[in-house]
Parts: structure tokens; C-alpha cells; sequence
């Protein structure tokens, strides 16, 4: 994991989840800017798509790039731990004002 040189900052509508040392921060609207892989400014989403990550020990903020299909920004999902595969999963919300029922996966290992 490389270090973000930001955090999070103000969120709503995410989920956050612990898991070992870390707090697991994905999703949610900020009502102020767009946080997304793109950094594309015209985005009126306002929407977050990186998963952020809390040591808990340092309190530093990371940001984690998954690998493979590219996650659209989504708030108001689900989220749980599931440790016997050590991944995130992910449920529903809302893309683009859309309602879902995608199931994504972030392996934390």
C-alpha cells in the first residue's frame, strides 16, 4: 500500500469496516468534490470509488487501488468482512443515481 496524500475527509452515505489493524473506508458522498480514480473534474457525482484504509495503530490513511474491473463510485451499500476468504464485500447502493444489487470483492490479503 502506498500512502495517500490525502485522507478521506468528510463522508456520508459509506460504509466502514474493521478488520485486524485496519478500518476499511469505501464509498460514500462528500456534497463538496469528487474523489475517484479519474480525477476527472467535470464528475458531479460527488461520489467516493477508492477504498481508503486506517491503520489503527499509526492512525495514517492509505488509498488502495484494486486490481482488476474498475469500481464505480457508489454511497448508500452495504459492506461486511468476510475473514474466511479476508475480503471486504460489497453490496448495492446507488451508481450514477441508479440503484444497484452488484456484489463487488476487495481482497485484503
Amino acid at each position: 500500500m502506498g500512502k495517500s496524500d490525502q485522507s478521506p475527509g468528510p463522508v456520508a452515505y459509506h460504509t466502514s469496516n474493521v478488520y485486524k489493524e485496519s478500518m476499511f473506508l469505501f464509498g460514500g458522498n462528500n456534497y463538496s468534490k469528487t474523489v475517484h480514480e479519474s480525477n476527472d473534474p467535470d464528475n458531479q457525482d460527488k461520489v467516493y470509488t477508492p477504498l481508503f484504509t486506517l491503520n489503527m495503530k499509526s492512525f495514517a490513511w492509505y488509498m488502495i487501488k484494486g486490481k482488476g474491473d474498475n469500481v464505480k463510485p457508489r454511497d448508500e451499500h452495504s459492506a461486511v468482512i468476510d475473514e474466511g476468504s479476508n475480503s471486504l464485500v460489497i453490496f448495492g447502493g446507488f451508481e450514477d443515481g441508479e440503484r444497484t444489487n452488484e456484489v463487488m470483492y476487495f481482497h485484503l490479503k
